[in-house]
Order: C-alpha cells, then structure tokens, then sequence
C-alpha cells in the first residue's frame, strides 16, 4: 500500500439488541490518534503507532453508541461526536 507500514487495532463492533452497528472512525488533527465510538457508549482514541486503545472518552449523559465524529478544522483538540438518538457531543483538551 504505498510502500507505507499498515496497522491493525482490533475493536469490539458487537450486536446491539440483534442488529448490526456500524461505526466509523475518523483520524484526529495530526493523524497520531484514531477517534472511534464503542458499544460502551463511550469514544475509543486509539493510537496507531501504539497498536491500541489509548483512553476512552465518555459522559454519563450519553445513551447511545456514538457513530459519526467531526475534529473541528480550525481548534485542535476539539471533538464533536452524534448518535442515532440525535444527541451531541463535544469533547475538548483541558
């Protein structure tokens, strides 16, 4: 591919209540982490060089698994994610 190394992070894209959930991951600002929603209904950042999860954003208020995400173009370390329950997430560096 390229003549470039290529990874693979294994995730967990299980059943919810019968039906298959697809999920899509986005690569964050500088392309050192992979932003991807889990069936915890939290955000798993996984670092590709690493090979793995890295940490696991959340909210209690969150009561659906986040599907799409968007990193803000202009301020790095700013998340948006959705769900199919039509709520909003955002997420910034502290």
């Amino acid at each position: 591919m390229y003549g470039e190394a290529v990874s693979r992070v294994e995730e967990d894209l299980s059943f919810e209540r019968g039906r298959a959930i697809f999920l899509r991951a986005i690569w964050g600002w500088d392309d050192s982490h992979i932003f991807i929603g889990n069936m915890k209904r939290g955000v798993d950042v996984i670092s590709p060089t690493l090979e793995k999860t890295i940490f696991n954003l959340q909210s209690p208020h969150m009561s659906a698994v986040p599907r799409r995400f968007d990193a803000h173009p202009l301020t790095v370390g700013m998340l948006a994610g959705g769900t199919c329950l039509g709520q909003v997430f955002m997420w910034t560096l502290t």
